[in-house]
């Protein structure tokens, strides 16, 4: 019998999907999450098989938010973004749904760690004062692959960090590690890394960039060779108008609200450690912008994508039959914001 191929636009059904023996429920985060293991013969090419993915609901009160991790995921894939592939799925015997979110790493993915070709430079000063804030990197392998995440890199870097509120979650701090891995552990283009996230955040309005929301992916058992490179952009969901229901998505058809709506978006983080507020999602992409101007070329590579085809795309998650859809309103209010959003980045490009 012939595999049946299921294209995309599908709604995925996980009611006979093996829950992950490890994290069966999920801990962390606000929203309910389960781990799942999918079937070693999936119905769909989109689904690697025998590999995890965690089965993400939305929030009680906002029941539409698990669409934003799957819009998240198309407006990625036209930036070039790294965002870790995102469906609309429902467990048929619970009548749950959510977004099946594709696990970054594991033995049935294919990883790439790109090699810098300065190898030389990473000499022995670096990597000391790398392990003298951070240790030495991972010797365990787990699934080949060993990830980190960012709360463990800002504890060292500033002891006072406040895990609970992430008060003092900064870029600053981040460009630091950044700096240490390029010179120590052949990290490729972390600076142009974060720019490109920061842009995504910035485009789909994301207020959860936080600590635990990014991380390290280490590749090697032996520290004195062991690569790096950061995790795609994942967990965004609190963003894309998640928080209005569809009776009340009107308001976006006057610019005025939309342009006020646009400015108090905020990033989970600030520019400096010692700033009182958290940098406005445009205003930082700005002020990194006008601090070292190469970085505008790392912008133009994930702006210049085609808005007519992300309308197309979305218009295809409208018509997924589900219980709690993706209405056209909605994704007419994405493709604005998110079109405005750009227009206003491209003209900081432009500028600089």
């Amino acid at each position: 019998m012939m595999k049946q191929v299921i294209a995309p636009p599908a709604l995925f059904d996980v009611s006979e999907w093996s829950a992950d023996d490890e994290f069966a429920v999920y801990p962390e985060g606000s929203r309910a999450k389960s781990a799942l293991i999918s079937p070693p013969n999936p119905l769909s090419e989109l689904i690697i098989p025998e590999h995890r993915y965690l089965f993400k609901k939305s929030r009680s009160s906002f029941p539409v938010q698990f669409w934003g991790e799957v819009v998240a995921f198309e407006i990625g894939k036209l930036m070039g973004v790294d965002v870790p592939p995102a469906y609309p799925a429902i467990n048929h015997k619970t009548g749950s749904e959510g977004a099946l979110i594709q696990w970054f790493y594991g033995p049935n993915l294919r990883h790439d760690f790109p090699t810098s070709d300065r190898s030389g430079e990473s000499d022995n000063l670096w990597k000391r004062l790398y392990r003298s804030v951070f240790g030495n990197p991972p010797k365990e392998v787990y699934e080949e692959i060993r990830y980190i995440s960012g709360d463990q890199y800002m504890i060292k870097i500033n002891k006072d960090y406040d895990l609970d509120k992430g008060k003092d979650h900064n870029i600053r701090d981040i460009f630091l590690l950044t700096q240490l891995l390029e010179r120590s552990f052949n990290l490729v283009d972390g600076y142009c890394h974060w720019m490109k996230v920061l842009v995504f955040d910035a485009l789909i309005g994301n207020v959860d960039r936080h600590q635990s929301n990014w991380g390290v992916l280490w590749k090697g058992m032996d520290p004195e060779v062991a690569t790096a490179k950061f995790s795609p952009a994942f967990d965004n969901g609190t963003a894309l108008v998640y928080e209005y229901g569809d009776e009340r998505l009107g308001k976006f058809d006057d610019a005025t609200f939309r342009a006020r709506y646009i400015d108090r978006g905020r990033h989970q983080m600030k520019l400096n450690r010692q700033d009182n507020e958290r940098a406005g999602h445009i205003q930082m992409i700005e002020h990194l912008l006008r601090s070292d101007p190469k970085l505008a070329e790392c912008v133009r590579g994930v702006i210049n994508f085609s808005m007519s085809e992300l309308a197309t795309n979305l218009s295809l998650l409208c018509s997924i039959e589900t219980p709690t859809p993706f209405s056209e309103k909605r994704c007419a209010v994405i493709l604005s914001l998110v079109g405005e959003r750009r227009d206003r980045i491209q003209k900081l490009v432009t500028s600089i």
